[in-house]
C-alpha cells in the first residue's frame, strides 16, 4: 500500500489523499500540521473484471474524460452554501480543463439538506454528477447496502483498521454475505470507496467532502474513485427503466483513531460507499421500512406497521383520507385531501372572484428531494338578483385541467381517472407522470381560465389521446 499525492491546506484544515494499492507497505506524508487539522484519507475503489462479466465489453468507453489535474476543495465547510460553492467551482475548473459544459448545481435549501440522510445526500450529489455527464442515474439508496457499508465503517473505526479486506472478506463477499443481496445480484466490477477524515475537533460535512474528493481530487489514484462513482455498465433490468444500481453510504464517528496515519487522532469520520447491481427479480423497498414495494401499502412513505384504518389498501401514512374508504384517492382540487373527506374550497357570495394558493410537493427518490409549489387563481362566478340571495354558484376548481375542460361527471374525466388508477399508477413511470400532472395542473388551469386559445389547444391535445387510452383500458 502506498500514499500518493500531497497534503493540501485549506485555511486551518489539512487534506491528504491516501491511495491504497496492492503494492508496497504504507507510506504517508502531509504538509505542516495546524491546529484542528483535518486529514482526509481515501481508499482506492476496488474493481474486478472477469471473462464471465457480460458487461465488461462496454468498459473501455464507460467513463467521461477525467480532469487533467486535481481540483482541490476551494470553499468553506459551513453548510449547503459551501458545498454548492465547492462543487460549482470544481465544475467550472473541469470545464476549463476539458472544454466541457457542465452546468452549475443548485442544492436544496439548508433545512431540506439537514433533513436528508447520509445516503440521500450522497445519492443526490452522485446522481447529479452522473446525469450531467450523460450517465444514467443510480436507482436509489437501499437499506441492505447501507447496512453493509455502515457495518464495515464501524468495524474499521472500532478496530483502528484501514483497507478493504480488514475483516477477512472482500467488499463483494461482504455484500454477498447479506442474505437479501446475495440472493439477487448481477455481476458488477466495482463495489466500494472508503474515506476517512481525522481531526483534533469537529469534522463538518464528511459525506459531501468524501464524494467531492472521490470526484475531483483523485488524480493520485488514477481517478479510480471517480470511475466508481461514474461507473457505466450497470445491467438495466430491474426497477424503473433508465435507472439502475443501488447505493449505500455508511459512516462511523469516534476516536481516537490512527488507521493509515503515523499518529492517532482524537476524532475520525470514516465514510464507506458501496454500490450494488440488483437482479431482474429484485424486490425494491423504496421507503426502507422493511416491506417490499410489491406488498407495501405506502411504498414511498415509511410505515413499519402498515396501518390502514379504513381498509382501502392505502396505508394511513399516505392515504389522503385515512379514516374514509377511498381506494381511488381522488382529489379533484389537488389540495392533498381526498374528495370523500374534503369539505371543498370556500365560495364567497359577496365577491365575484377569489384566489386560492395550491401547493404541490414532489419527492423523487434517486434524482433530488425537493419541493415546489404552484399558485393559481380560481374564478368563482355568482349569479345574484338585486335584493335577493345568490341563486346559483359556479366554481372552477383549481389544479385539474381535465375537469375544467370536460366537466366533473363527464365520460372523459371518468376514463382518464380510470387510466390513472388502473394503468399509470401501477408503474414507476406512470406514477411520475401523475405527479407531474398534479404539480403543473394548477398553472395549466389558471392559464386556461385566462386564455381561451390555450384552453382549446389543451382540449385538442387531450382529445387526440383519448382513443388510445380508451383502447388500452378496454
Amino acid at each position: 500500500m502506498i500514499t500518493i499525492g500531497m497534503g493540501r491546506v485549506y485555511g486551518a484544515h489539512i487534506i491528504m489523499l491516501t491511495v491504497i494499492t496492492m503494492c508496497s507497505p504504507l507510506q504517508s506524508f502531509a504538509d505542516d500540521m495546524t491546529n484542528r487539522a483535518v486529514i482526509i484519507s481515501s481508499g482506492l475503489p476496488l474493481t474486478r473484471a472477469t471473462d464471465e462479466d457480460p458487461l465488461i465489453s462496454f468498459h473501455p468507453n464507460a467513463y467521461p474524460s477525467d480532469p487533467s489535474a486535481d481540483i482541490p476543495w476551494s470553499c468553506g465547510i459551513s453548510g449547503v452554501d459551501s458545498i454548492q460553492c465547492a462543487f460549482n467551482q470544481a465544475r467550472s475548473a473541469e470545464n476549463a480543463q476539458l472544454g466541457t459544459l457542465l452546468p452549475a448545481l443548485t442544492f436544496p435549501p439548508q433545512t431540506t439538506w439537514n433533513s436528508m440522510s447520509d445516503g440521500e445526500k450522497g445519492l443526490w450529489i452522485i446522481n447529479r454528477e452522473r446525469i450531467d455527464r450523460g450517465i444514467t442515474p443510480l436507482e436509489d439508496i437501499e437499506t441492505n447496502v447501507t447496512g453493509v457499508a455502515a457495518t464495515y465503517a464501524h468495524f474499521l473505526l472500532d478496530n483502528d483498521a484501514w483497507g478493504h479486506y480488514e475483516d477477512g472478506r472482500s467488499p463483494w463477499e461482504r455484500l454477498a454475505d447479506n442474505q437479501t443481496i446475495g440472493a439477487c445480484h448481477d455481476q458488477l466490477s466495482v463495489s466500494e470507496n472508503i474515506a476517512v477524515l481525522v481531526s483534533t475537533g469537529g469534522i463538518p460535512i464528511p459525506v459531501e467532502r468524501s464524494v467531492y474528493m472521490w470526484m475531483y481530487d483523485d488524480a493520485g489514484s488514477g481517478w479510480g474513485h471517480r470511475h466508481a462513482i461514474l461507473w457505466y455498465p450497470y445491467n438495466d433490468n430491474s426497477g424503473a427503466p433508465g435507472m439502475e444500481g443501488l447505493l449505500g453510504i455508511g459512516r462511523a464517528s469516534g476516536g481516537p483513531y490512527q488507521g493509515p496515519f503515523s499518529n492517532p487522532w482524537p476524532l475520525a469520520e470514516i465514510v464507506v460507499m458501496n454500490v450494488f447491481d440488483p437482479c431482474v427479480d429484485w424486490e425494491y423497498d423504496s421507503d426502507g421500512d422493511g416491506t417490499p414495494n410489491s406488498a407495501d401499502n405506502c411504498p414511498d412513505d415509511a410505515n413499519d406497521d402498515q396501518a390502514d384504518a379504513d381498509q382501502d389498501a392505502i396505508g394511513d401514512a399516505c392515504d389522503n383520507c385515512p379514516d374514509d374508504y377511498n381506494p381511488d384517492q381522488n382529489d379533484t382540487n389537488n389540495d392533498g385531501i381526498g374528495d370523500v373527506c374534503d369539505v371543498g374550497p370556500p365560495v364567497s357570495s359577496s365577491s365575484s372572484t377569489s384566489s386560492a394558493a395550491v401547493s404541490s410537493t414532489t419527492t423523487s427518490t434517486g434524482v433530488s428531494s425537493s419541493s415546489s409549489s404552484s399558485t393559481s387563481t380560481i374564478a368563482v362566478s355568482t349569479t345574484t338578483t338585486a335584493g335577493m340571495q345568490p341563486t346559483s354558484t359556479t366554481t372552477v376548481l383549481p389544479g385539474c385541467p381535465v375537469t375544467q375542460l370536460y366537466g366533473e361527471n363527464s365520460e372523459e374525466v371518468h376514463l382518464l381517472r380510470k387510466f390513472r388508477d388502473d394503468v399509470a399508477s401501477t408503474t414507476p413511470e406512470g406514477k411520475y407522470l401523475v405527479t407531474l400532472y398534479y404539480q403543473w395542473g394548477p398553472m395549466l388551469s389558471a392559464e386556461m381560465e385566462e386564455n381561451e386559445a390555450f384552453k382549446a389547444e389543451m382540449k385538442k391535445l387531450i382529445d387526440a389521446f383519448l382513443p388510445v387510452i380508451r383502447e388500452g383500458i378496454d
